[in-house]
């Protein structure tokens, strides 16, 4: 797992790329309103905001992730919780993404 954090007056993370199953983190230490994720598309992403762990999805299956398909580039904008201001990602694959403050 790796942990993120975006300071006090920053917007986000620079790109990383994922490692396949594993859960990453990012913490806004500033209360934000919404942000975005941004995917590569190399894997498929899901992503959670407020804490809840991210599973990669079965067919068929409610989930409470968020999904970024493999095989196009994408940018998920989701709301932020005003209580947790936290992002969880898992990956298929090693996708590179990116975490910003919504404009």
């Amino acid at each position: 797992m790796a942990e993120y954090v975006v300071r006090s007056g920053d917007y986000g993370v620079e790109p990383w790329t994922m490692t396949a199953g594993q859960v990453d983190i990012v913490r806004f230490t500033d209360n934000v309103d919404r942000i975005e994720v941004v995917s590569n598309g190399a894997a498929e992403v899901r992503v959670t905001n407020g804490g809840t762990r991210p599973t990669l999805g079965t067919a068929g299956a409610s989930t409470k992730s968020l999904r970024l398909p493999s095989g196009l580039a994408g940018v998920r904008d989701l709301p932020m919780p005003q209580d947790n201001d936290v992002v969880m990602l898992v990956a298929s694959g090693p996708a590179e993404v990116s975490v910003q403050v919504s404009m």
